[in-house]
């Protein structure tokens, strides 16, 4: 009889001490994915404003997908079906039935496909390889997004076609216009003589004689005097 308390107590004690291991491990699990979910969610906002777009954004679920797509020049939807796999990972570790596992599963690899590929556009947005955006961004994310952010990576406009806004890099100035080259004229010799046309003077066609019209003045004689006779 006392033996079978004493094995019963050990058992007992040996259940208890798995239990709360496995709370440990649980609760060291949900602090590290919490801690890395900060940290994708400071490097993502800072990374949101140097693509001219709201940090606040990041607080906001299935919004944070839709402007990392808008980042990466590529539909907003495609941020949401992105944003489905941070959904199915706080589902996973519920009592759900073998059907729904089966659901999750098929979401969760359908969003894991649009991640990478959101990943891939944003990493080209900022000049970085496909490489990046599969590995930094679409399975490492917070240390991709923190670089982003952080480091010295600028954006480039959507998808890297270089059409970044005015907000997106602090302090840019506009692109300066390159004028045509002036021709330069060659410098005027106030030396140089310039020969004048010549000008021909009209000549009637009645010859000299023509020219010379001027009607002749007629001359009065004198008027004379009256005569008086002498008285």
């Amino acid at each position: 009889m006392m033996l079978y308390a004493l094995s019963s107590v050990g058992s007992a004690n040996a259940v208890a001490v798995k239990n709360v291991a496995i709370l440990i491990v649980g609760l060291v699990f949900t602090l590290a994915v919490a801690a890395f979910g900060i940290v994708v969610l400071v490097g993502q906002a800072k990374m949101f404003g140097k693509a001219g777009q709201p940090r606040w954004a990041v607080i906001i679920p299935f919004y944070n997908g839709w402007t990392n797509a808008k980042v990466g020049g590529r539909p907003g939807w495609w941020g949401l079906l992105a944003s489905l796999e941070a959904a199915v990972r706080l589902n996973s570790g519920s009592h759900v039935s073998s059907g729904l596992i089966a659901v999750l599963a098929a979401v969760s690899l359908v969003a894991f496909i649009f991640n990478i590929m959101v990943g891939i556009a944003v990493a080209k947005s900022f000049g970085k390889s496909t490489a990046f955006g599969v590995w930094a961004l679409g399975i490492f994310e917070f240390v991709g997004y923190l670089s982003l952010g952080y480091g010295r990576a600028q954006y480039l406009g959507p998808g890297g076609t270089g059409a970044a806004p005015s907000s997106a890099v602090p302090g840019s100035q506009p692109p300066v216009v390159s004028q045509p080259p002036m021709v330069s004229q060659p410098p005027a010799n106030p030396t140089a003589f310039t020969p004048l046309p010549d000008v021909v003077s009209p000549v009637s066609p009645a010859g000299p004689e023509f020219l010379d019209q001027t009607p002749p003045i007629e001359t009065q004689p004198p008027a004379e005097s009256p005569s008086h006779p002498v008285q």
